[in-house]
């Protein structure tokens, strides 16, 4: 590596590290507390989640009056540093800011051997930060080399919490007012359109611009986080079940069925394949819940994608389909509040989500996007009712996109069943009325 102009690269990027922090646009997100605790703790920090979802930005904006270094790997020229080059591209940076007491490392799990050079900084008391878009990369190092000694933090595109802040709008609610509901209504649907990525809501971009820019990180995705990091050489076959597996949200899937729709020889391939998808944060995959081994391996698996609005950016769509975007943004939100969900599927009923804290079911969720038809009402408070007695569960809720006036408490067979709308429910326990 010529380190002739390594000095000045950290310049620029110490330089576009100020531009941003100095930013009169950026929103406080949910988890800056608790990033805050994570830096001011002696344990390396580390933040993961896709590309784009402003993990950066956050960081920065923690480390505002502070002494420190920026480092971005993502770039052409550190992008390219060998493990014998980090400690070089360091005295630079040091050059620039020799009283630095932070270190801030973006993406640098593109570096073979990072870890080791991560664990002699910390043990000369230097406070770490790293961001990466990558998790099961950084996770096997960090577990490799660093156990113990790190916290991470997984960062999603803007919770609709989020969204509503960034556009300076309050709702309540409780106690909320016919206007209210219309206005949450409203911005609920640009929150569906739109999806939550930054840079979009932030530019409030023209659809077709919104699509292109969705688009085009899908694409980085897939070819850099994907098909370099993990030397694949069947690209065309990679892209081709990253559409599939997108189109997927909120739908079951099989091994199998991918299989054969992508025309791949072995489940194997399928599965690794997947599972590089989900450690770029582009899709989850929801098990089924049993308490029989054979059953959690033979029932068919859920998928969701990280924001809908990526979703219907790539995949052409002939209708819409706002159950499905619903219970694919309930999805996200309950991993934003790091929940162990999975769904059910017996012979007789399907639940959505349920939600497990230890070895205890605490509660079921159906979603629904409208219960003015009984019939549908009548299937999802049934598969309620049948979960909740199978498995003990007492707390049962119904949320539902679009209509209000069903919101509030059944009870039925002496078990109670809170529904609520989708928007309050999304903000629920985030705004004090």
């Amino acid at each position: 590596m010529n380190f002739t102009n390594i000095r000045q690269l950290l310049l620029d990027q110490a330089v576009e590290a100020q531009e941003c922090q100095k930013s009169n646009i950026l929103v406080d997100r949910e988890a800056k507390s608790y990033l805050l605790e994570m830096v001011n703790s002696k344990l390396i920090t580390v933040v993961t989640g896709i590309r784009r979802s402003g993990k950066s930005t956050m960081a920065l904006q923690l480390l505002s009056g502070k002494k420190f270094l920026y480092f971005n790997f993502d770039d052409e020229i550190l992008g390219q540093a060998a493990p014998g080059d980090l400690n070089k591209i360091l005295e630079s940076g040091l050059s620039i800011n020799p009283g630095a007491e932070y270190l801030f490392f973006d993406e640098i799990q593109n570096v073979e051997g990072w870890e080791l050079f991560i664990n002699r900084l910390q043990r000369r008391k230097y406070k770490i930060i790293i961001t990466g878009s990558n998790s099961r990369l950084l996770s096997m190092e960090l577990s490799s080399h660093l156990t113990g000694r790190h916290l991470t933090l997984a960062l999603f595109p803007f919770s609709f919490f989020e969204f509503l802040k960034f556009k300076k709008v309050e709702l309540p609610t409780k106690n909320v007012t016919t206007e209210n509901i219309a206005l949450a209504r409203n911005y609920l649907s640009q929150y569906f359109q739109q999806g939550g990525f930054p840079q979009i809501t932030q530019y409030s971009f023209q659809d077709r611009i919104s699509r292109q820019y969705l688009k085009e990180l899908f694409d980085k995705i897939v070819t850099r986080d994907i098909v370099q990091r993990r030397q694949i050489k069947n690209i065309k076959s990679m892209r081709e079940l990253a559409l599939l597996a997108v189109s997927l949200f909120s739908s079951q899937f099989t091994y199998q069925s991918l299989r054969k729709a992508c025309s791949f020889k072995s489940i194997n391939t399928v599965k690794n394949y997947l599972e590089y998808l989900q450690e770029s944060y582009l899709i989850f995959i929801l098990e089924p819940y049993s308490t029989k081994i054979k059953e959690r391996i033979s029932l068919p698996k859920k998928l969701y994608v990280v924001d809908t609005a990526l979703a219907e950016a790539i995949i052409p769509k002939t209708t819409e389909d706002f159950g499905r975007k619903l219970e694919n943004i309930i999805c996200v939100e309950l991993r934003r509040r790091d929940c162990e969900i999975y769904y059910i599927k017996s012979p007789n009923y399907e639940v959505d989500f349920v939600i497990r804290e230890g070895n205890k079911i605490v509660e079921l969720i159906q979603v629904v996007w409208s219960l003015d038809n009984s019939a549908t009402k009548q299937r999802e408070v049934k598969a309620l009712l049948r979960a909740a007695d199978e498995f003990q569960v007492k707390k049962l809720t119904i949320v539902c996109g679009s209509d209000e006036g069903d919101e509030g408490e059944e009870v039925i067979d002496g078990k109670r069943i809170k529904i609520i709308s989708a928007w309050r429910w999304l903000l629920d326990k985030k705004i004090d009325t």
